[in-house]
C-alpha cells in the first residue's frame, strides 16, 4: 500500500489524460472562435440599418441596365477605419429596424458607381450596383407608389444617361442621384409591394470594387404598409430639415430673383434621346444668372446650382426665406410617346399659378411636376392648414397674380424673338412650386423632349444662350417699368 492520504500511482496516471484530453479541447474551441471572428461579419459590417419588411414599388421611369460582369462578387479584403477586414459578406434575412437607425450619419465617406443590374423574375428580383468603394447604406420603403429607398453618402453616380428607365421582374424602373448635401439616393419602382429578402455588400474577387446587392420578393400588401410607416416616420424629420436648411434673410435694397432649376439629384425629369430635363434647365438657370448678374441691379439666387434634389417645399420656402421679388422655374415638357401628339406637340409655354388649370394639358402637366417629391422619395408632411392660412394665401395671391401675369406676358414677347412657342403659350394650374404669395412668379416650359425639333434646340448650348438672354431681357424690363411707376 502506499502512503496515508495519497492516491495510487494508476489514479495520478489517469488525471494525467483527463488533462491532456482537456488542454487539447481548449486549444480546438480557441482556433474554432478565432476562425468565426475572421471569417464570420458582425451585424454592423452588414452595411445597413433597414427598414424592410416589405419593400414597395412605384412606376416611373429612367435608365437603362448595364448588365453587370461575371464574377462581380467574391471574397472581401477591404478593411475600413477602427473595424476589422470585411469578410465575404453574407445573406441576411431583412428584418424590421427600429425608427432611429434610419437616422444612421451617412456622410464622411464617397465612392463611384460605375454599373447597375436588375436581374430575375416576379417571384426573385436582384438589384445590383458596383461601387469603386464599400460605403454605409440603409433601406426604407414608401408606398403610392410602391418604391425601395437605398440612401448613401455622396455617391458619384457614373451611369448611361438613360440608365433606371428599364426594369425587369418585381422592377419596374430606377432613380439615382443626390439627394442632399452629402447624400444620395437610389429609388426603385416596383410593380407590387415588394420585400428586401436579403441584402449584401461584397468585394470582387481580386479587386477593390464593391457590389451591394438587394433580393426582392413579393409580398402582402398589410405587411409592406406597416413598414412604410415606419420608414415615414424615420425620414419626415430629414426631410422637414431640408425644408428649414436656409436660414431667413431680409430683403435687401435691390430686387431680389430666384431662378428655380426644376428637378435634379434622383428626379431627372423628362428624359430625351441622350439627355435629361434637369441637365437642361440647370445650364439655362446657370446662364440666366449669368446674365443677371452681368447688370449689377439684382441679388440672385439659385434654388439649386448642381445636380441635387430640393423638395418643393424647401423651393418655396427658400424663396420666401430670401424675400424674393420675382420668382421664375424653369422646367422642359413632354408628352408620353404613346400619345399621337408627341411628334408634332412643341414650343415654349410660360404657366402662372390659379387653383384651376385653365387646360386639360395643364392639369396633366401640373399633376406631374407636383408629384415630383414622390418620385424621389421624399414625402412631403401633412402640416395641418386652417382656413384662415387659406384666406391670407389667397389675399396675397389675388395681390401678385396680376404681376405674375404682367411678367408672363414681357416674358413670352421675349421667348418668341428666341424659339418657337405653343399654341396655347399662357396656361395656368395649381404648380406647387407657385405658391410663393409674396412675389409674382412664373414656370417656364422651355420645349417639349418628346418633339426631335425642340430636342435639338434643347441641348443646343447656343439656343440655351438665346433663352436665357431673353429672360434676363424680359426681367430688366419687368423691374423697369416698376420703377418707373409712382
Amino acid at each position: 500500500m502506499g502512503a496515508p492520504g495519497r492516491p495510487p500511482a494508476g489514479v495520478w496516471g489517469a488525471i494525467g489524460q483527463a488533462l491532456a484530453v482537456w488542454a487539447t479541447l481548449l486549444s480546438v474551441i480557441w482556433v474554432t472562435i478565432w476562425v468565426a471572428r475572421e471569417l464570420v461579419p458582425t451585424p454592423a459590417l452588414a452595411q445597413s440599418a433597414e427598414i424592410s419588411k416589405t419593400e414597395p414599388a412605384q412606376a416611373s421611369g429612367q435608365t437603362e441596365i448595364r448588365k453587370s460582369r461575371p464574377g462581380a462578387a467574391g471574397r472581401a479584403t477591404l478593411p475600413e477605419q477602427n473595424e476589422p477586414a470585411l469578410p465575404e459578406a453574407r445573406w441576411e434575412p431583412s428584418v424590421r429596424a427600429a425608427p432611429q437607425d434610419l437616422g444612421a450619419d451617412l456622410t464622411g465617406q464617397s465612392a463611384t458607381v460605375t454599373e447597375a443590374e436588375v436581374t430575375g423574375d416576379a417571384a426573385l428580383t436582384h438589384f445590383s450596383l458596383l461601387l469603386s468603394a464599400r460605403v454605409r447604406y440603409r433601406l426604407a420603403s414608401l408606398a403610392n407608389p410602391y418604391r425601395i429607398v437605398i440612401d448613401m453618402p455622396d455617391v458619384d453616380f457614373r451611369l448611361p444617361v438613360m440608365a433606371g428607365q428599364e426594369g425587369g421582374g418585381l422592377i419596374r424602373a430606377y432613380r439615382y442621384g443626390l439627394f442632399g448635401p452629402g447624400r444620395a439616393r437610389v429609388i426603385i419602382d416596383t410593380t407590387r409591394p415588394v420585400r428586401v429578402n436579403k441584402h449584401a455588400m461584397t468585394l470582387k474577387a481580386g479587386d477593390t470594387t464593391v457590389r451591394l446587392v438587394l433580393d426582392l420578393v413579393p409580398t402582402d400588401e398589410a405587411s409592406f404598409l406597416a413598414d412604410v410607416a415606419q420608414s415615414v416616420a424615420a425620414i419626415s424629420p430629414e426631410l422637414h430639415a431640408m425644408e428649414e436648411a436656409h436660414a431667413p434673410t431680409g430683403a435687401g435694397a435691390r430686387p431680389v430673383i430666384v431662378i428655380d432649376p426644376g428637378h435634379g439629384g434622383p428626379d431627372p425629369g423628362a428624359i430625351g434621346d441622350g439627355f435629361r430635363e434637369k441637365d437642361v434647365v440647370l445650364a439655362v438657370a446657370l446662364q440666366v444668372r449669368a446674365e443677371l448678374d452681368a447688370t449689377d441691379r439684382y441679388d440672385v439666387y439659385m434654388t439649386r446650382s448642381t445636380d441635387v434634389f430640393i423638395p418643393l417645399g424647401g423651393r418655396v420656402a427658400f424663396s420666401r426665406q430670401r424675400g424674393a421679388s420675382l420668382f421664375v422655374s424653369i422646367h422642359a415638357n413632354s408628352v408620353p410617346a404613346e400619345s399621337q401628339k408627341a411628334a408634332v406637340v412643341r414650343g415654349a409655354a410660360v404657366y402662372t399659378l390659379s387653383e384651376e388649370a385653365s387646360t386639360r394639358e395643364a392639369q396633366r402637366l401640373a399633376e406631374n411636376e407636383n408629384a415630383a417629391d414622390l418620385l424621389a422619395g421624399a414625402e412631403s408632411r401633412s402640416d395641418t392648414v386652417t382656413e384662415v392660412d387659406r384666406i391670407l394665401a389667397d389675399l396675397k395671391w389675388r395681390e401678385t397674380s396680376e404681376f405674375s401675369a404682367e411678367f408672363r406676358g414681357r416674358l413670352l414677347t421675349h421667348l418668341k424673338g428666341a424659339t418657337a412657342l405653343s399654341r396655347e403659350p399662357a396656361p395656368s394650374a395649381a404648380f406647387v412650386v407657385l405658391r410663393q404669395g409674396d412675389c409674382p412668379s412664373v414656370l417656364v416650359e422651355l420645349g417639349y423632349v418628346s418633339n426631335a425639333k425642340d430636342a435639338q434646340l434643347l441641348v443646343s448650348p447656343d439656343w440655351q444662350r438665346q433663352v436665357a438672354v431673353s429672360i434676363a431681357a424680359s426681367v430688366n424690363e419687368f423691374f423697369t417699368t416698376r420703377e418707373r411707376r409712382p
